[in-house]
């Protein structure tokens, strides 16, 4: 039998002694984090259907055909859509 040492033989490095401590942080800052990015994402997604509205409105308004405002006014709305944004990014 050979003499290495196991994995409890290893001295504490701060690096090994921090892991735990790194780890908790880790876990109680995830739901606080989520809730705040998901409370920005639903911001921003109200943000952007009401100028997709306006932007809507105004077209009609200066005279386009109301078929073609749709169809240009979708294509406003799905440039701030963050979740083809992100599938873009891969």
């Amino acid at each position: 039998m050979t003499n290495q040492p196991t994995t409890t033989d290893e001295p504490q490095t701060p690096r090994n002694m921090n892991l735990p401590k790194l780890v908790g942080v880790i876990i109680l800052k995830t739901p606080s984090l989520l809730v705040r990015c998901g409370g920005e994402l639903l911001r921003m997604r109200i943000k952007a259907r009401q100028a997709t509205r306006i932007f809507h409105d105004e077209l009609i308004h200066q005279g386009m055909d109301p078929a073609m405002a749709l169809q240009l006014s979708e294509l406003y709305r799905q440039g701030s859509d963050v979740g083809q944004f992100l599938r873009n990014l891969r």
